[in-house]
């Protein structure tokens, strides 16, 4: 698959999980082996974490829309794809707008590693370097996750590379 498709695939992808549409339409996008992360996720989120959390979001009955998506290919080979970029999410009943930076890994075509993060640093946390960072990863011949640049790690809200190493295992 090339860079733009790559492209059109994430924003699909973002705006299955940031609007009300029926989940069903999402699963096929998730690895069984997916792993998620947020600025408000405790731990490291498993598939069916993940899809327990997005039925929640979903049962709100909110309206969203995404604008202003931004999308960069980081890092591509026959069967691994890193995507970063940058969205507003626009939840409309409230009239709030935030800024969310993203990173996906999708391995064979499925989300294999999915994170966002809030642009702004909420008052009752400790500052954080929100800025968007060029990721990078390093992938062994499994294409497993074997290093991560520190600038993502420290967005990823982890302390050290083999706290995070353990946690994708």
């Amino acid at each position: 698959m090339d860079n733009d498709n790559y492209k059109l695939y994430t924003k699909d992808v973002l705006n299955l999980i940031f609007s009300n549409q029926d989940i069903d339409q999402l699963i096929p996008y998730l690895s069984k082996n997916v792993k998620a992360m947020g600025l408000y996720t405790e731990d490291v989120l498993k598939y069916n974490d993940i899809i327990n959390h997005i039925k929640t979001y979903k049962s709100n009955h909110f309206t969203f829309y995404i604008d202003q998506f931004t999308c960069t290919v980081i890092y591509q080979n026959n069967s691994v794809c890193i995507t970063e970029g940058v969205f507003y999410l626009n939840m409309e009943e409230y009239q709030t707008r935030t800024k969310y930076f993203y990173t996906i890994v999708f391995k064979d075509h499925q989300i294999e590693l999915l994170h966002t993060s809030i642009g702004n640093t909420p008052k009752d946390l400790k500052e954080a370097p929100f800025i968007l960072a060029s990721c990078s990863f390093k992938l062994d011949e499994q294409l497993s996750i074997v290093d991560i640049n520190d600038n993502l790690l420290e967005l990823l809200l982890y302390d050290n590379k083999e706290e995070f190493l353990n946690d994708i295992d």
